[in-house]
């Protein structure tokens, strides 16, 4: 059993000692950037504990456009553990180590430590709002707000001082993947929110402002706001 396993967040507070033994066949896998780790058509549902690395979750269109769901970091979940239930392509956007436990073995854990569930449900409940937050981007908002708002999804989880933390770089095609958008509408707004101060590019990563970021994804009338004359001015009723 890999003890980094065990270090994931679907595990914290539980009585390790109680599920050790049910975990012995346990074992991550090293994919390789680029490598599939999962596709819809798999036959056995598995739920899948990124250890280290990262995933893009995507769905492929009937004219084979891919539609990106999600983004997966260390600690995260992914797949699915109820049978008749379809899912999703998952690729490896770099080396990543991934653990796969079958739904005979979720079931075990959740009747061994309650405290399982819990974080299970959790998991669960934050990539259901996720979820949701995508599609409120893609269906309710103008692209510089779905730009803004999915650019501060991404650093949900990064930390940084000053306002300001990085992500790693993702590709104008990607994002307008995740975004139903065109690439050449990303790179138009994505100009715009460099100019504006709320994005730079340093190497491999995007250094944001989330100040700004929430202004633009908010359209907030303040002064942060008001920085940006090419956004809309909300008036105060």
């Amino acid at each position: 059993m890999d003890d980094r396993v065990l270090a994931h967040p679907i595990f914290a507070g539980t009585q390790l000692d109680r599920l050790k033994p049910l975990l012995t066949g346990v074992k991550a896998r090293v994919f390789a950037a680029g490598e599939t780790v999962s596709r819809p058509d798999t036959s056995w549902p598995v739920m899948q504990l990124l250890v280290e690395g990262r995933l893009c979750v995507f769905e492929l269109t009937r004219d084979g456009r891919r539609i990106v769901l999600d983004y997966v970091d260390p600690g995260g979940v992914d797949g699915m553990v109820t049978s008749g239930r379809r899912g999703h392509f998952a690729v490896a956007l770099v080396r990543s180590r991934v653990a796969a436990v079958g739904p005979a073995l979720v079931a075990n854990l959740i009747h061994r430590d309650p405290q399982f569930a819990i974080n299970l449900l959790r998991a669960a409940g934050e990539r259901l709002q996720r979820r949701e937050e995508q599609i409120q981007r893609l269906t309710l908002r103008d692209p510089a707000q779905r730009l803004a708002g999915q650019l501060l999804a991404l650093s949900e989880h990064a930390t940084g001082t000053g306002g300001t933390c990085s992500i790693p770089r993702v590709s104008h095609e990607a994002l307008g993947d995740m975004l139903g958008l065109a690439r050449e509408t990303v790179t138009l707004h994505l100009g715009r929110l460099r100019r504006l101060g709320a994005v730079r590019v340093e190497g491999d990563r995007f250094v944001i402002d989330r100040e700004l970021l929430t202004a633009v994804n908010d359209r907030q009338h303040d002064e942060t706001a008001g920085r940006a004359r090419w956004l809309p001015r909300v008036v105060p009723s």
